[in-house]
Parts: C-alpha cells; sequence; structure tokens
C-alpha cells in the first residue's frame, strides 16, 4: 500500500533508532525540538519574508 508513517512523541535516541530500524521514516517530538512559537522558527532557520 505504500503507506508513510509519522511517529509523534519522540522524547529519546532509544525511542528514535527502534523508529529507524522498523523503517518509520518521519517522526517529531521532544527529542529534536521543544515547540516555539512561528517567529522562533523563521529565526531558526532564517527564512527571508517577502516584501
Amino acid at each position: 500500500m505504500n503507506f508513510k508513517t509519522v511517529a509523534e512523541g519522540i522524547e529519546t535516541m532509544d525511542q528514535l533508532l527502534f523508529l529507524k530500524e522498523n523503517h518509520c521514516e518521519y517522526g517529531q517530538g521532544y527529542y529534536f525540538s521543544k515547540p516555539i512559537l512561528p517567529a522562533e522558527l523563521i529565526e531558526l532557520i532564517d527564512i527571508k519574508e517577502k516584501p
């Protein structure tokens, strides 16, 4: 069926490794970043607003 799986709530390296070993390609959680405001995201990835 070629589904893609997204893991939510990854908090540890062990969880991430388990998911990778089981072919889960996408994930999010505190392991990567705490929740941030949109303005912080723009600053983090250095997006320039269009005039």
